[in-house]
């Protein structure tokens, strides 16, 4: 049996256990793959992940290329 909330689908695994899997094409993020014991805490993870930020690496344009002569 499989169960969608916000965008990904929350299946049986064969242990009584719960995955969350992508719908359509595309990935998990990291900090949702993993086995959950309802669909509630499953559905817990997802709304946590959608509160946080996404953090990247900024590309500084001031930092100069030290092996180019000026």
């Amino acid at each position: 049996m499989s169960n969608e909330y916000k965008g990904y689908s929350v299946q049986n695994n064969n242990f009584c256990n719960k995955v969350i899997k992508p719908i359509g094409k595309g990935s998990v993020p990291l900090e949702l793959r993993g086995l959950y014991t309802s669909f509630a805490a499953a559905s817990a993870a997802i709304d946590a992940q959608e509160v946080k930020p996404k953090t990247g690496v900024k590309k500084n344009a001031a930092i100069k290329d030290s092996s180019r002569a000026n």
